[in-house]
């Protein structure tokens, strides 16, 4: 009897909550359409107890969805996901998002005149793309005829956008899509080229890979510092708040890109001073956004740009007391030989040090004795294998085994409220 009372208790509650956001669902789609309200800012999470709720409640509704769709359905649409990558590709690509908010709401054929494309492609890709709630179409007006503008969904790829995605979903498309491409003809030979290899084979994995096509490429390398920027709109404030950065006075975040963590770190923390540390062409970007008039201008005089090499550890900065090193999806770039040497340098920057730190930032893979959600840790996971091979997200025993190795002894991991836990770590 308490069981049924239970089940049904939590029936109600899932059904109240369906119905909550049918409601927001329809209130929402009564409001005057605007462009500027689409511009939210999603990278402060809500509260523990309120973001439990929401992913629990969240993935009620996928589970109840998956039920109600027949395995054949379900694996058709997982087998055209390919369709999506290129569709949100496309429109961001043309700048379409950028296009509606300027002078929308625009016809297929304005937005095509505007693009300098055709319009009778365009037209379809716009009803393509707004079936998946990327764009819709907007009130009718007499003598208007069909026209779109912006939702929610395709808004965070307008370059305007505080978390856009716009420089993520191009790295996907033109980075990693193509080394996807190649993983069937790597797992038939593992011995042979790994994925991206054979997807880019001007810029093999032994001599530099996805970094020695970043120097040859500027606007890649741009767009893949501004696709590490759009992390932080999945929660660089949760990596913050629920990371125990605060125990520290500096920051050292080795491979750090353009600053965009430190940025979100320092704004937070006004007593904390750090470091970046990243490849040459790469610090060349950070200055401009460091610099003035910059996007991270505002802590600009609490910050260190440093040219450095993680397998140099020369060129690592010396530690201090009461340092953090942090590396957030650094590490999984690497096969284990590669990931140790790193660890080793690291650990010979930091010396003798007190009262610090190594902080790694990376997907919470939990041990294989579970599978763990979100599914997209997975995925990462297979992406690392794409384009570095060996490379992988490891779960809390493979990372006491490799910072054993590397001259730490793991302490911690600090769940937050992002695919980001902190895997924390003290030198021995």
């Amino acid at each position: 009897m308490q069981k049924s009372q239970t089940k049904m208790g939590i029936s109600k509650i899932f059904g109240a909550a369906v119905l909550g956001v049918a409601v927001l669902i329809g209130v929402s789609n009564m409001q005057p359409h605007s462009e500027d309200a689409l511009l939210s800012d999603w990278s402060a999470p809500p509260p523990w107890p309120i973001f439990i709720g929401l992913n629990v409640i969240a993935g009620g509704l996928r589970a109840a969805a998956d039920a109600l769709t027949p395995p054949p359905f379900k694996m058709l649409d997982m087998a055209l996901g390919f369709h999506h990558t290129i569709l949100v590709h496309v429109a961001q690509k043309f700048k379409i998002p950028d296009v509606i908010a300027a002078e929308g709401p625009l016809s297929a054929a304005e937005i095509a005149a505007k693009v300098g494309s055709d319009a009778k492609y365009i037209e379809r890709i716009m009803y393509a793309c707004a079936a998946n709630g990327v764009f819709k179409l907007a009130k009718p007006e007499p003598g208007k005829g069909h026209r779109f503008v912006n939702t929610a969904l395709s808004a965070v790829l307008r370059v305007d956008h505080p978390n856009s995605m716009r420089a993520m979903v191009g790295h996907q498309a033109e980075d990693a899509y193509p080394a996807w491409g190649k993983l069937v003809e790597f797992l038939e030979n593992t011995k042979g080229p790994i994925a991206w290899d054979m997807a880019f084979p001007k810029y093999p994995f032994d001599k530099g890979g996805i970094w020695n096509y970043y120097e040859a490429k500027p606007e890649q390398e741009d767009q893949f510092g501004r696709a590490m920027t759009a992390i932080d709109g999945l929660g660089a404030q949760a990596m913050v708040d629920d990371g125990p950065f605060e125990r520290f006075e500096r920051v050292v975040d080795i491979g750090g890109g353009r600053g965009h963590m430190m940025h979100v770190i320092l704004d937070a923390l006004p007593a904390l001073r750090g470091v970046v540390v990243d490849r040459a062409p790469v610090i060349e970007l950070a200055k401009k956004a460091w610099g003035a008039g910059g996007e991270f201008a505002s802590a600009a005089n609490r910050v260190q740009l440093e040219a450095g090499d993680m397998f140099k550890a020369a060129t690592i900065p010396k530690g201090n007391d009461g340092d953090a090193y942090m590396m957030r999806y650094i590490l999984h770039d690497w096969p284990t030989k590669d990931a140790l040497a790193i660890l080793k340098n690291v650990r010979t920057a930091m010396g003798s040090s007190k009262n610090s730190s190594l902080l790694i930032g990376e997907c919470a893979i939990p041990d294989h004795d579970t599978i763990g959600v979100p599914p997209v840790m997975y995925q990462i996971d297979v992406q690392m294998m794409g384009i570095f091979g060996e490379a992988q997200e490891r779960t809390p025993a493979q990372w006491k085994d490799i910072l054993s190795q590397g001259g730490f002894e793991l302490v911690g991991i600090h769940p937050t409220r992002s695919l980001v836990h902190w895997v924390e770590a003290k030198p021995i």
